[in-house]
């Protein structure tokens, strides 16, 4: 997975070994986000969103944060920073973080099967409003029609 660079080293580390700290940093970043989106300066509010998505990269890795709450991070961070990149007009720039967040899913092995295809699914469908995918349709499609392989039914909501 490649980074992105929108924490610094000292704020990496810190979450990494303190979850309720990333948790709070996620929440502070996005309304902070939100707040800048909303007064239409998307340059601006780049940062935050960012922050609130490597952030949310860090939960979802974590063993000590429930994957329910990771998972929504990740997804509502994803959403927000790819809406603000195409805003700006770089939506070529959503690719590589669809495409690392696919992974991140699919290194993961603390969640269910079922958890593993709804977010999928919902990275798939996300890459395909922005019209960013066709690279990550090579991969992703593969891994979960194994995970749905591996499934009598899954159920995606």
């Amino acid at each position: 997975m490649s980074t992105h660079h929108f924490l610094c080293a000292h704020h990496r580390n810190h979450f990494k070994q303190n979850p309720k700290d990333a948790l709070k940093s996620c929440i502070n970043t996005s309304v902070t986000w939100r707040d800048l989106v909303d007064s239409g300066q998307w340059k601006k509010s780049l940062p935050y969103i960012g922050c609130a998505y490597e952030t949310a990269c860090l939960l979802f890795s974590s063993p000590s944060v429930a994957k329910s709450t990771a998972s929504e991070w990740l997804l509502h961070s994803l959403s927000g920073l790819t809406e603000t990149l195409t805003k700006m007009g770089k939506s070529y720039q959503c690719r590589s973080f669809f495409e690392d967040t696919l992974q991140l899913i699919d290194e993961n092995n603390t969640i269910e099967v079922h958890q593993k295809a709804f977010l999928f699914s919902a990275v798939l469908k996300m890459s395909k409003e922005t019209k960013t995918i066709s690279g990550c349709d090579n991969r992703a499609p593969k891994t979960f029609d194994l995970i749905q392989h591996n499934q009598q039914k899954v159920v995606i909501h």
